[in-house]
Protein backbone atom coordinates (compact mmCIF):
# COMPACT_ATOMS: atom_id res chain seq x y z
CA UNK A 1 0.00 0.00 0.00
CA UNK A 2 2.64 2.69 0.99
CA UNK A 3 4.66 1.52 -2.36
CA UNK A 4 1.64 1.93 -4.34
CA UNK A 5 1.16 5.51 -2.49
CA UNK A 6 4.94 6.38 -3.02
CA UNK A 7 4.33 5.38 -6.79
CA UNK A 8 1.04 6.96 -7.52
CA UNK A 9 3.24 10.29 -5.66
CA UNK A 10 6.03 9.50 -7.93
CA UNK A 11 3.87 9.34 -10.83
CA UNK A 12 1.74 12.51 -9.82
CA UNK A 13 5.14 14.18 -9.25
CA UNK A 14 6.66 13.08 -12.42
CA UNK A 15 3.64 14.42 -14.04
CA UNK A 16 3.85 17.39 -12.66
CA UNK A 17 7.21 18.20 -13.28
CA UNK A 18 7.14 17.23 -17.13
CA UNK A 19 4.16 19.60 -17.11
CA UNK A 20 5.77 22.50 -15.79
CA UNK A 21 8.42 21.48 -17.90
CA UNK A 22 6.80 21.74 -21.12
CA UNK A 23 5.10 24.81 -20.05
CA UNK A 24 8.91 26.49 -19.33
CA UNK A 25 10.06 25.10 -22.67
CA UNK A 26 7.26 25.72 -24.82
CA UNK A 27 7.07 29.12 -23.10
CA UNK A 28 10.79 29.59 -24.10
CA UNK A 29 10.70 28.92 -27.53
CA UNK A 30 7.45 30.64 -28.49
CA UNK A 31 9.10 33.81 -26.60
CA UNK A 32 12.31 33.20 -29.01
CA UNK A 33 9.92 32.78 -32.47
CA UNK A 34 8.28 36.21 -31.34
CA UNK A 35 10.95 37.70 -30.70
CA UNK A 36 12.53 36.61 -33.54
CA UNK A 37 9.06 37.05 -36.17
CA UNK A 38 8.68 41.13 -34.19
CA UNK A 39 12.18 41.54 -35.57
CA UNK A 40 11.72 40.70 -38.66
CA UNK A 41 8.33 42.39 -39.45
CA UNK A 42 10.33 45.30 -37.70
CA UNK A 43 12.90 45.56 -39.84
CA UNK A 44 11.13 44.96 -43.37
CA UNK A 45 8.53 47.68 -42.24
CA UNK A 46 11.37 50.10 -41.73
CA UNK A 47 13.15 49.37 -44.45
CA UNK A 48 10.23 50.08 -46.96
CA UNK A 49 9.50 52.89 -44.75
CA UNK A 50 12.75 54.46 -45.71
CA UNK A 51 12.38 53.37 -49.05
CA UNK A 52 8.48 55.43 -49.36
CA UNK A 53 9.65 58.58 -47.34
CA UNK A 54 13.13 58.87 -49.81
CA UNK A 55 11.26 59.05 -52.82
CA UNK A 56 8.46 61.54 -51.70
CA UNK A 57 11.63 63.57 -50.66
CA UNK A 58 13.05 62.93 -53.60
CA UNK A 59 10.32 63.63 -56.13
CA UNK A 60 9.77 67.05 -54.16
CA UNK A 61 13.10 68.30 -55.52
CA UNK A 62 12.05 68.19 -59.59
CA UNK A 63 8.63 70.17 -58.76
CA UNK A 64 10.79 72.92 -56.92
CA UNK A 65 13.12 72.76 -59.44
CA UNK A 66 9.91 73.58 -61.85
CA UNK A 67 9.34 76.19 -60.04
CA UNK A 68 12.71 78.01 -60.04
CA UNK A 69 12.92 77.76 -63.88
CA UNK A 70 9.28 79.28 -64.33
CA UNK A 71 10.19 81.89 -62.14
CA UNK A 72 11.17 84.96 -63.21
CA UNK A 73 11.52 87.29 -59.78
CA UNK A 74 14.54 87.28 -58.47
CA UNK A 75 13.51 87.20 -54.69
CA UNK A 76 11.15 84.40 -55.24
CA UNK A 77 14.25 82.06 -57.32
CA UNK A 78 16.17 83.05 -54.39
CA UNK A 79 13.67 81.41 -51.70
CA UNK A 80 12.98 78.38 -54.18
CA UNK A 81 16.75 77.92 -54.19
CA UNK A 82 17.28 77.27 -50.66
CA UNK A 83 14.42 75.35 -50.12
CA UNK A 84 15.63 72.97 -52.49
CA UNK A 85 19.22 73.44 -50.91
CA UNK A 86 17.41 72.72 -47.59
CA UNK A 87 15.64 69.39 -49.48
CA UNK A 88 18.67 68.03 -50.53
CA UNK A 89 20.65 68.60 -47.63
CA UNK A 90 17.72 66.44 -45.56
CA UNK A 91 17.28 63.21 -47.88
CA UNK A 92 21.38 63.49 -47.59
CA UNK A 93 21.46 63.72 -43.84
CA UNK A 94 18.35 61.44 -43.38
CA UNK A 95 17.49 59.33 -46.00
CA UNK A 96 20.26 58.52 -48.08
CA UNK A 97 22.91 57.12 -45.65
CA UNK A 98 20.43 55.38 -43.30
CA UNK A 99 19.92 52.13 -45.53
CA UNK A 100 21.59 49.13 -43.27
CA UNK A 101 24.01 47.14 -45.56
CA UNK A 102 25.59 44.12 -45.29
CA UNK A 103 29.44 43.88 -47.18
CA UNK A 104 27.15 42.34 -50.53
CA UNK A 105 25.53 45.06 -50.20
CA UNK A 106 28.19 47.41 -50.81
CA UNK A 107 27.93 47.83 -54.42
CA UNK A 108 24.40 48.62 -54.42
CA UNK A 109 25.03 50.93 -51.61
CA UNK A 110 27.48 52.78 -53.64
CA UNK A 111 25.57 52.73 -57.17
CA UNK A 112 22.69 54.39 -55.50
CA UNK A 113 24.92 57.25 -54.12
CA UNK A 114 26.68 57.73 -57.18
CA UNK A 115 23.57 58.33 -59.00
CA UNK A 116 22.11 60.44 -56.15
CA UNK A 117 25.46 62.19 -56.48
CA UNK A 118 24.73 62.74 -60.14
CA UNK A 119 21.11 63.86 -59.56
CA UNK A 120 22.29 66.83 -57.05
CA UNK A 121 25.15 67.93 -59.25
CA UNK A 122 23.16 68.65 -62.21
CA UNK A 123 20.12 70.25 -59.64
CA UNK A 124 22.51 72.51 -58.22
CA UNK A 125 24.03 73.64 -62.17
CA UNK A 126 20.40 74.37 -62.45
CA UNK A 127 19.76 76.70 -59.41
CA UNK A 128 23.28 78.45 -60.24
CA UNK A 129 22.50 82.17 -60.94
CA UNK A 130 25.09 81.96 -63.52
CA UNK A 131 22.65 79.86 -65.11
CA UNK A 132 20.13 82.21 -67.45
CA UNK A 133 19.26 80.20 -70.24
CA UNK A 134 15.23 78.27 -69.02
CA UNK A 135 15.58 75.87 -72.18
CA UNK A 136 19.09 74.49 -71.25
CA UNK A 137 17.81 74.52 -67.39
CA UNK A 138 14.82 72.26 -68.69
CA UNK A 139 16.89 70.17 -71.12
CA UNK A 140 18.67 69.37 -67.73
CA UNK A 141 15.84 68.09 -66.29
CA UNK A 142 15.42 64.85 -68.17
CA UNK A 143 19.18 63.96 -66.81
CA UNK A 144 18.19 64.99 -63.43
CA UNK A 145 15.32 62.66 -63.53
CA UNK A 146 17.14 59.86 -65.30
CA UNK A 147 19.44 60.21 -62.54
CA UNK A 148 15.91 60.22 -59.50
CA UNK A 149 14.84 57.40 -61.14
CA UNK A 150 17.67 55.13 -60.68
CA UNK A 151 18.45 56.18 -57.11
CA UNK A 152 14.69 55.10 -56.57
CA UNK A 153 15.37 51.64 -58.52
CA UNK A 154 18.34 51.37 -56.48
CA UNK A 155 16.75 51.89 -53.24
CA UNK A 156 14.24 48.87 -54.00
CA UNK A 157 16.77 46.72 -54.85
CA UNK A 158 17.93 46.90 -51.52
CA UNK A 159 14.94 46.65 -49.58
CA UNK A 160 15.08 43.54 -51.88
CA UNK A 161 18.21 42.36 -50.48
CA UNK A 162 16.57 42.79 -47.02
CA UNK A 163 13.85 40.35 -47.99
CA UNK A 164 15.98 37.72 -48.69
CA UNK A 165 17.76 38.47 -45.39
CA UNK A 166 14.76 37.97 -43.90
CA UNK A 167 13.92 35.32 -45.45
CA UNK A 168 16.74 33.83 -44.07
CA UNK A 169 16.16 34.53 -40.38
CA UNK A 170 12.57 33.21 -41.03
CA UNK A 171 14.32 30.02 -41.94
CA UNK A 172 16.34 30.14 -38.77
CA UNK A 173 13.30 30.60 -36.60
CA UNK A 174 11.87 26.96 -38.40
CA UNK A 175 15.05 25.49 -38.02
CA UNK A 176 14.96 26.20 -34.08
CA UNK A 177 11.01 24.28 -34.31
CA UNK A 178 12.40 21.33 -35.63
CA UNK A 179 15.31 21.05 -33.52
CA UNK A 180 12.73 20.99 -30.17
CA UNK A 181 10.82 18.19 -32.72
CA UNK A 182 13.89 15.98 -32.23
CA UNK A 183 14.17 16.38 -28.46
CA UNK A 184 10.61 15.85 -27.65
CA UNK A 185 7.88 14.89 -30.19
CA UNK A 186 5.24 16.14 -28.26
CA UNK A 187 6.74 19.22 -27.46
CA UNK A 188 7.58 20.28 -31.27
CA UNK A 189 3.60 19.21 -32.08
CA UNK A 190 2.76 22.54 -29.33
CA UNK A 191 5.64 24.30 -30.97
CA UNK A 192 4.97 23.88 -34.19
CA UNK A 193 1.17 25.19 -33.69
CA UNK A 194 2.36 28.14 -31.86
CA UNK A 195 4.80 28.53 -34.52
CA UNK A 196 2.35 28.52 -36.84
CA UNK A 197 0.38 30.46 -35.45
CA UNK A 198 2.58 33.08 -34.79
CA UNK A 199 3.75 33.22 -37.81
CA UNK A 200 0.68 33.72 -39.67
CA UNK A 201 -0.20 36.49 -37.34
CA UNK A 202 3.12 38.70 -37.78
CA UNK A 203 2.85 37.82 -41.66
CA UNK A 204 -0.69 39.13 -42.12
CA UNK A 205 0.95 42.36 -40.08
CA UNK A 206 3.57 42.50 -42.54
CA UNK A 207 1.13 42.80 -45.29
CA UNK A 208 -0.88 44.83 -43.58
CA UNK A 209 1.78 47.14 -42.77
CA UNK A 210 3.20 47.15 -46.14
CA UNK A 211 -0.54 47.48 -48.08
CA UNK A 212 -1.08 50.60 -45.84
CA UNK A 213 2.54 52.16 -47.00
CA UNK A 214 2.14 51.24 -50.50
CA UNK A 215 -1.16 53.51 -50.26
CA UNK A 216 0.52 56.14 -48.42
CA UNK A 217 2.78 56.13 -50.79
CA UNK A 218 0.42 56.57 -53.41
CA UNK A 219 -2.49 58.69 -51.63
CA UNK A 220 -2.67 61.97 -49.58
CA UNK A 221 -3.12 61.45 -46.00
CA UNK A 222 -5.43 64.26 -45.15
CA UNK A 223 -8.36 64.01 -47.85
CA UNK A 224 -7.82 60.51 -49.41
CA UNK A 225 -7.19 61.44 -52.69
CA UNK A 226 -4.27 60.02 -55.13
CA UNK A 227 -1.13 62.37 -54.37
CA UNK A 228 0.83 63.89 -56.85
CA UNK A 229 3.61 60.76 -57.23
CA UNK A 230 -0.20 58.55 -58.33
CA UNK A 231 -1.02 61.34 -60.46
CA UNK A 232 2.15 61.52 -62.09
CA UNK A 233 2.30 57.99 -62.15
CA UNK A 234 -1.36 57.60 -63.92
CA UNK A 235 -1.03 59.89 -66.44
CA UNK A 236 1.95 58.57 -67.92
CA UNK A 237 0.33 55.53 -68.38
CA UNK A 238 -2.50 57.02 -69.93
CA UNK A 239 -0.34 58.99 -72.35
CA UNK A 240 1.76 56.17 -73.68
CA UNK A 241 -1.67 53.87 -74.09
CA UNK A 242 -3.29 57.06 -75.67
CA UNK A 243 -0.47 57.98 -78.09
CA UNK A 244 -0.92 61.18 -80.18
CA UNK A 245 -4.41 59.95 -81.65
CA UNK A 246 -6.30 61.07 -78.26
CA UNK A 247 -7.05 63.98 -76.67
CA UNK A 248 -6.95 64.55 -73.35
CA UNK A 249 -6.12 67.71 -70.70
CA UNK A 250 -4.37 68.41 -67.13
CA UNK A 251 -6.35 70.51 -65.09
CA UNK A 252 -4.67 72.35 -62.39
CA UNK A 253 -6.58 74.03 -59.56
CA UNK A 254 -5.86 76.66 -57.11
CA UNK A 255 -8.10 77.52 -54.08
CA UNK A 256 -8.08 81.07 -53.84
CA UNK A 257 -7.24 83.43 -50.58
CA UNK A 258 -6.56 79.96 -49.40
CA UNK A 259 -4.12 81.37 -46.41
CA UNK A 260 -6.70 83.97 -45.25
CA UNK A 261 -8.70 80.90 -43.95
CA UNK A 262 -5.87 79.29 -42.24
CA UNK A 263 -4.61 83.09 -40.32
CA UNK A 264 -8.26 83.38 -39.96
CA UNK A 265 -9.86 80.62 -38.74
CA UNK A 266 -6.70 77.85 -38.30
CA UNK A 267 -4.91 75.27 -40.05
CA UNK A 268 -7.48 73.10 -38.13
CA UNK A 269 -10.24 75.02 -40.27
CA UNK A 270 -7.86 75.12 -42.78
CA UNK A 271 -7.98 71.38 -43.06
CA UNK A 272 -11.82 71.16 -43.03
CA UNK A 273 -12.44 73.26 -45.98
CA UNK A 274 -9.79 71.16 -47.84
CA UNK A 275 -11.33 67.93 -47.02
CA UNK A 276 -14.85 69.25 -47.98
CA UNK A 277 -12.90 70.77 -51.82
CA UNK A 278 -11.41 66.99 -52.16
CA UNK A 279 -14.74 65.67 -51.57
CA UNK A 280 -16.50 67.87 -54.13
CA UNK A 281 -13.43 67.29 -56.70
CA UNK A 282 -13.83 63.54 -56.11
CA UNK A 283 -17.36 63.89 -56.89
CA UNK A 284 -16.20 64.94 -60.50
CA UNK A 285 -14.39 61.44 -60.71
CA UNK A 286 -15.45 59.03 -63.61
CA UNK A 287 -14.10 56.67 -65.93
CA UNK A 288 -12.72 59.39 -68.02
CA UNK A 289 -11.66 61.55 -65.25
CA UNK A 290 -8.96 61.02 -62.93
CA UNK A 291 -7.45 63.62 -59.86
CA UNK A 292 -5.58 63.97 -56.92
CA UNK A 293 -4.36 66.51 -54.36
CA UNK A 294 -0.88 67.96 -55.71
CA UNK A 295 -0.09 69.61 -52.19
CA UNK A 296 -1.38 72.32 -50.05
CA UNK A 297 -4.61 73.97 -51.91
CA UNK A 298 -3.32 73.28 -55.12
CA UNK A 299 -5.70 69.86 -56.76
CA UNK A 300 -4.90 68.45 -60.59
CA UNK A 301 -7.20 66.72 -62.95
CA UNK A 302 -7.10 64.49 -65.81
CA UNK A 303 -9.53 64.66 -68.73
CA UNK A 304 -9.08 61.50 -70.86
CA UNK A 305 -10.86 61.74 -74.39
CA UNK A 306 -11.42 65.55 -74.50
CA UNK A 307 -10.54 68.37 -76.70
CA UNK A 308 -10.81 72.24 -76.50
CA UNK A 309 -14.51 71.88 -77.15
CA UNK A 310 -15.41 69.42 -74.81
CA UNK A 311 -13.47 70.54 -71.99
CA UNK A 312 -14.90 73.87 -71.57
CA UNK A 313 -17.92 71.95 -71.13
CA UNK A 314 -16.67 70.64 -68.69
CA UNK A 315 -15.04 73.27 -67.15
CA UNK A 316 -17.99 75.25 -66.28
CA UNK A 317 -19.55 71.81 -64.85
CA UNK A 318 -16.22 71.79 -62.55
CA UNK A 319 -16.84 75.25 -60.98
CA UNK A 320 -20.25 74.98 -60.43
CA UNK A 321 -18.49 72.50 -57.73
CA UNK A 322 -17.85 75.81 -55.93
CA UNK A 323 -21.14 77.43 -55.91
CA UNK A 324 -22.09 76.41 -52.47
CA UNK A 325 -20.39 77.98 -49.50
CA UNK A 326 -17.98 75.62 -47.15
CA UNK A 327 -18.84 75.54 -43.75
CA UNK A 328 -16.37 75.71 -40.99
CA UNK A 329 -16.15 75.90 -37.63
CA UNK A 330 -20.09 77.60 -37.86
CA UNK A 331 -18.75 79.92 -41.03
CA UNK A 332 -20.14 80.32 -44.25
CA UNK A 333 -16.88 80.33 -46.72
CA UNK A 334 -17.42 80.75 -50.00
CA UNK A 335 -14.72 78.65 -52.44
CA UNK A 336 -13.63 79.98 -55.49
CA UNK A 337 -10.55 78.25 -57.57
CA UNK A 338 -8.48 79.37 -60.45
CA UNK A 339 -8.22 76.77 -62.89
CA UNK A 340 -5.29 76.39 -65.67
CA UNK A 341 -5.87 73.93 -68.63
CA UNK A 342 -2.99 72.24 -70.92
CA UNK A 343 -3.98 70.06 -73.67
CA UNK A 344 -2.03 66.69 -74.47
CA UNK A 345 -0.67 66.77 -77.16
CA UNK A 346 -0.58 70.15 -77.85
CA UNK A 347 0.63 71.71 -74.84
CA UNK A 348 2.93 68.73 -73.71
CA UNK A 349 4.03 65.02 -74.48
CA UNK A 350 4.44 64.04 -70.95
CA UNK A 351 3.20 64.30 -67.09
CA UNK A 352 5.69 66.77 -66.06
CA UNK A 353 5.25 69.39 -68.89
CA UNK A 354 1.46 69.44 -69.19
CA UNK A 355 1.74 69.83 -65.28
CA UNK A 356 3.98 72.78 -65.50
CA UNK A 357 1.80 74.42 -68.30
CA UNK A 358 -1.56 73.82 -66.42
CA UNK A 359 0.33 75.50 -63.62
CA UNK A 360 1.15 78.44 -65.71
CA UNK A 361 -2.05 79.02 -67.13
CA UNK A 362 -3.46 78.66 -63.34
CA UNK A 363 -1.39 81.07 -61.61
CA UNK A 364 -3.05 83.65 -65.38
CA UNK A 365 -6.43 82.51 -63.61
CA UNK A 366 -5.25 83.94 -60.58
CA UNK A 367 -5.74 87.29 -61.92
CA UNK A 368 -9.49 87.35 -62.39
CA UNK A 369 -10.40 84.38 -59.87
CA UNK A 370 -12.92 82.01 -60.19
CA UNK A 371 -12.32 81.23 -63.69
CA UNK A 372 -10.22 78.99 -66.16
CA UNK A 373 -7.31 79.65 -68.18
CA UNK A 374 -6.06 77.66 -71.64
CA UNK A 375 -2.40 77.56 -71.43
CA UNK A 376 -0.83 79.74 -74.45
CA UNK A 377 2.33 79.03 -75.63
CA UNK A 378 2.85 82.81 -77.08
CA UNK A 379 2.43 83.92 -73.31
CA UNK A 380 -0.45 86.09 -74.23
Amino acid sequence: MKSSKLALATLFITMLTVTFYIRNFVTGELAVIEKSVQTVHEENVKQLSLVVEAQEQINKVPWLVSRFILSENADKRKYIQEQISRQIELIDKVYIHSFSYRDDEKALHAYVERNWKGYKDIVFQIINPANSNPNEAQDRMEDCLLYAERVNNGMKMIVAFHERDIAEKTNGVLETAMQAKKNVFGLVIIAAITFIFVGLIAYRKIICAEDKLQAQAYHDALTGLPNRLSFEKVVSEEICIAGDSAGGAVVFLDMDNFKFINDQYGHDAGDQFLIVIANRIRSFFNENVFGARFGGDEFVLYLKNVNEQSAELMMKKLLLLFADPVQVKGVAISPTPSIGVAFYPKHGSSAIELLKNADIAMYKAKVKKNSYVVYDASGA
